[in-house]
């Protein structure tokens, strides 16, 4: 479901989330400077979660879907807003039947396009914890760099986790165009930052 259309729901949400909307905040990436800055803000709690809302989807842009709020909301222990987004919004039940069955086969929409592709058989889905940003990557392009650059990441992996397997695949050197080792396509693998560094020539 796009951006576009999450600020139809921002209105039940601010109302319902209330007094919370400083958990909100942290599940939804924001620090306790920005956190502290709308709670400057004149008005009620309810007036600080609008003001959440709307900065959230200003800085997310096409990233701020109504799956990533219901996801944060479920995170900071709010399931019962998430219910009552379902209860108001139909259209809400019938997307997360689909997002839930993406997540089953470990396809994203994009990957989904591509079922049965040459391309498909050769990439595998990196995920970013901190921001719910998925990526279809090829295997052969899975190094740190296009991983920062894809997922928009702070700094460059050292760690991947795979998901499936419960276990950690370690960057086979220390330049950010090495490759992880012995990973699999059409799988979904966590992203961890590390420190990994430039180390080869310009």
């Amino acid at each position: 479901m796009s951006a576009q259309g999450v600020e139809k729901y921002f209105f039940f949400t601010k109302k319902n989330v209330s007094t919370y909307w400083k958990d909100l905040a942290f599940c939804l990436g924001f620090t306790a400077p920005d956190i502290n800055n709308i709670d400057s803000k004149p008005g009620d709690d309810m007036s600080h979660c609008m003001d959440l809302l709307c900065e959230w989807h200003r800085r997310r842009g096409n990233e701020a879907t109504i799956d990533v709020l219901m996801k944060a909301l479920t995170d900071a222990e709010l399931k019962n807003v998430v219910d009552g987004l379902k209860e108001s919004f139909p259209e809400l039940k019938e997307e997360q039947k689909r997002t839930e069955a993406r997540r089953r086969t470990g396809y994203t929409t994009y990957q989904t396009a591509e079922v049965g592709s040459a391309k498909l058989r050769s990439t595998a889905v990196f995920v970013y914890p901190e921001t719910g940003l998925r990526r279809s990557i090829k295997l052969k392009d899975a190094t740190p760099k296009k991983l920062k650059q894809s997922l928009k990441l702070p700094g460059y992996p050292d760690v991947l986790f795979d998901m499936e397997q419960d276990e950690a695949i370690f960057l086979d050197g220390d330049d950010i165009r090495s490759l992880f080792p012995g990973l699999m396509p059409d799988k979904v693998y966590e992203v961890q930052v590390g420190n990994v560094g430039d180390t080869s020539s310009k």
